[in-house]
């Protein structure tokens, strides 16, 4: 806090020794004191007539010097305290936001990796023999197809972008119901493959094997992906196809390792949006209410009652940030592992739904597993927990976390009303769970529990 009138720092927070291994101290005796922390190439920044000429709120980002003689960086912000229509008093806030900047250039880094990527995978798609197709699972519409598919199709790309449904009124007559019924299994989740003929412009006909599966996004089919391939020499050219099937294989395993990255582009967006919303909402409602009990001090009887009303409603609000934060992406999963995550969870589904919900690692609790791992179980976990509470009309739920050899063993239990497996296990939110297993090299069983509901189980290796 710094006083414009007087033209002193009126209080600096002890934070300010731990960043800087500067003494507090010598920024009371000399207000430029706080400049020896600061970057040479940042100074400019941060003087106090700049600050004092602002008049409002700001905040800057700049360099400074940790006491190891390391550079870090700090976010800056502060907003005048204005009596009488005069700014008396700049309150400021500084952060180190040196892991941020840090995560931010390595973000960069992937989301440049993930364009590379891109590239490689277009032109591996542009130059295979057969069809590769990729459409909106709502609309239908074709976001890609490769060149070859005018080559069987006889029709320009173009055309099918502008029509998507083109491809299918060249399909002959009699194959035409086996397609439509294909297209809808796709739509509801299921992988199919499909052997249908089209008919080219010139009336010739060429046999088409189409395979499809669909891509799941937070449960739901958002997009479905395919490989046409004309088949109509395959046995007289058996070779030929067995060269292209490891062509096929190796860009299904390109898409996979695309969609996990895609998902650890986003697990890592969640966490920085709760940091951001943390830090930034937080610290701001925090200056707030620093700010009325400051207020509250001077305020008569009246106007103390209300600020006291004022501070309580921001106190809720704090709270509102914190759960929203964890509901992001709870701290505790990066802070204190696994188990302290679904303890959270756990305590959570109890609070909210009145479910009694309890969690037990009798010889998990001191493991250590990998961040993809503990975030794949957690989000597993999370994701069974949600369904328990929606579809279970369950009044107990066990989570349960153990050892099994070298395998982490991950089981939810509930006492509801179970589900036909036939049914759960075709399920999208099943699906999605099966694909974060696979990320992390594990399985998911889903059967009975021994109180007649539902019973999910994950077993993932800890060496990954």
């Amino acid at each position: 806090m710094f006083n414009l009138q007087r033209r002193r720092f009126s209080y600096v927070s002890p934070a300010y020794e731990r960043l800087t291994g500067l003494p507090v101290d010598a920024v009371y005796d000399d207000r430029e004191a706080y400049m020896q922390a600061v970057h040479p190439d940042d100074a400019h920044l941060l003087t106090l007539e700049a600050l004092a000429a602002q008049g409002e709120r700001g905040g800057v980002e700049f360099r400074f010097r940790r006491p190891d003689g390391a550079v870090g960086w700090l976010r800056s912000r502060w907003f005048p305290v204005v009596e009488d229509g005069v700014a008396v008093r700049v309150v400021g806030l500084a952060q180190d936001v040196t892991e941020r900047r840090q995560a931010e250039e390595a973000l960069e880094e992937e989301r440049q990796e993930l364009m590379l990527e891109r590239e490689r995978f277009v032109t591996l798609a542009d130059n295979i023999d057969g069809v590769f197709w990729l459409r909106d699972a709502a609309d239908g519409s074709v976001a890609y197809v490769s060149p070859a598919f005018e080559t069987i199709w006889g029709i320009s790309r173009e055309m099918l972008y502008s029509s998507p449904y083109t491809w299918r009124a060249h399909i002959h007559p009699d194959d035409q119901a086996t397609v439509l019924e294909k297209v809808g299994e796709e739509s509801g989740g299921v992988r199919t493959v499909s052997e249908y003929r089209v008919i080219r412009p010139d009336g010739s006909e060429r046999w088409v094997r189409d395979r499809a599966f669909p891509i799941v996004e937070n449960g739901r089919v958002v997009r479905i992906a395919g490989i046409a391939e004309d088949v109509t020499e395959r046995r007289r050219d058996e070779v030929a196809l067995r060269e292209s099937e490891e062509v096929h294989r190796t860009l299904s395993e390109s898409l996979r390792r695309l969609g996990d990255r895609v998902e650890a582009v986003r697990e890592d967006e969640r966490a920085r949006i709760s940091r951001e919303v943390h830090d930034e909402l937080g610290q701001a409602l925090t200056a707030l209410k620093f700010d009325l009990h400051l207020l509250q001090e001077r305020a008569t009887d009246e106007a103390s009652d209300r600020l006291a009303q004022m501070i309580e409603t921001v106190e809720h609000t704090i709270e509102a940030v914190r759960r929203v934060c964890a509901d992001l992406r709870p701290p505790m999963l990066d802070d204190l592992g696994l188990v302290a995550a679904l303890d959270w969870q756990a305590s959570t589904v109890e609070r909210t739904t009145g479910i009694r919900c309890r969690l037990t690692a009798p010889d998990a609790g001191d493991v250590v597993v990998s961040a993809q791992i503990a975030t794949e179980a957690f989000r597993i976990a999370q994701e069974a927990l949600t369904n328990v509470a929606r579809h279970a009309d369950a009044s107990n739920v066990d989570v349960v976390v153990a050892l099994q050899g070298q395998n982490l063993e991950l089981r939810i239990e509930d006492d509801g009303t179970g589900v036909d497996v036939a049914d759960i296990s075709s399920g999208l939110g099943i699906l999605g769970m099966r694909e974060r297993a696979l990320r992390v090299n594990g399985s998911l069983d889903v059967g009975r529990s021994t109180d007649g509901g539902t019973a999910i189980v994950l077993r993932v290796p800890l060496d990954g």
